[in-house]
């Protein structure tokens, strides 16, 4: 049986200045990430040179002490932390809240 396109991806929605490096809306094949921990090193190989360009290292590198992160609008420290599992179909935000005074 053919996957349809939702089930092939997980769409994330980036908030804050990490959206420079990989724009608000993002789609990662559901094959490179079942938890948040997959989701962080496929960040981290697809956009750390940009990261490392934007000024933004930090932000990608610590990417669960750094930003907030919701799946299906629950805080992963609620859930698993970074062993959170994701799937196809969740809701992932990742809002940054770090910022200067």
């Amino acid at each position: 049986m053919k996957k349809t396109y939702t089930e092939q991806y997980i769409k994330i929605e980036i908030k804050g200045p990490l959206s420079i490096v990989t724009g608000e809306k993002l789609e990662v094949p559901a094959d490179k990430a079942s938890k948040i921990s997959e989701l962080h090193k496929y960040l981290i190989d697809n956009y750390m040179d940009k990261a490392a360009k934007e000024g933004l290292r930090e932000v990608l590198e610590r990417l669960d002490s750094q930003n907030l992160i919701l799946v299906n609008g629950r805080e992963i420290s609620a859930l698993k932390g970074i062993d959170t599992e994701i799937n196809p179909g969740d809701e992932i935000v990742i809002l940054n809240y770090t910022h200067g005074g």
